[in-house]
């Protein structure tokens, strides 16, 4: 007996996936100790300055993404993309399992380290790029840097690496005046800031497996 699977279902489907390898690459690259990806490293710098968990500064930046999204788009914005909510909440839950779970992957010698931080950076390019081809539900960040593509009519992955890049700076900015110093902020991250989006380019014009019309 065959199970008709809907487009809506494989969307869901996707949707969760494209989460799960986002929020795992996020807590990969932040656990491995060579710097965290562009699109956490200010949740990250603001978690070591506070008490506050990763998972938890994940939701309130991707809170502000959203409206961010919902003031550039203003009475373009669709109330159902509200979606994005339980998503973000969602992602920032499994952020924190992610980081309980992953134990002990910053002891190993640099090579390996290195070789850990560029996993990352496919897992986040990965899950993102699982959800622009499926027109899965995509995490506000995402969602913002599409919204942005979209008016200046420009490749996302283009506007992903100027994104991503913008993050880091704005990290680094806040990481020198509270602390002094650089907090998640290494190579792996700068490596990160140009290597998702140009994963994410390649994917979408390569691979189609998960498209969904």
């Amino acid at each position: 007996m065959s199970v008709i699977v809907t487009s809506k279902t494989r969307r869901a489907i996707h949707a969760f996936c494209g989460l799960t390898c986002v929020a795992f690459g996020v807590a990969l690259s932040a656990k491995v100790g060579l710097g965290t990806t562009p699109i956490s490293s200010i949740p990250y710098t603001l978690s070591c300055i506070s008490q506050l968990s990763l998972g938890t500064y994940t939701f309130i930046a991707n809170m502000t993404f959203l409206l961010l999204q919902i003031l550039i788009l203003k009475r373009e914005y669709k109330v159902s993309q509200l979606i994005q909510i339980p998503a973000i909440f969602v992602f920032s839950v499994l952020i924190d399992i992610w980081m309980k779970l992953l134990v002990g992957t910053g002891n190993f010698n640099y090579l390996i380290m290195l070789g850990l931080c560029l996993a990352g950076c496919f897992f986040v390019a990965f899950g993102v790029y699982i959800q622009v081809k499926a027109k899965a539900v995509m995490l506000p960040g995402d969602g913002l840097v599409k919204v942005i593509s979209s008016k200046l009519t420009k490749e996302f992955g283009k506007i992903k690496i100027l994104f991503d890049s913008s993050l880091v700076g704005i990290s680094i900015i806040i990481s020198l005046i509270v602390k002094h110093r650089l907090l998640g902020v290494r190579e792996g991250t700068i490596i990160a800031a140009f290597l998702v989006g140009s994963i994410i380019r390649f994917l979408t014009k390569r691979v189609h497996i998960f498209d969904i019309n």
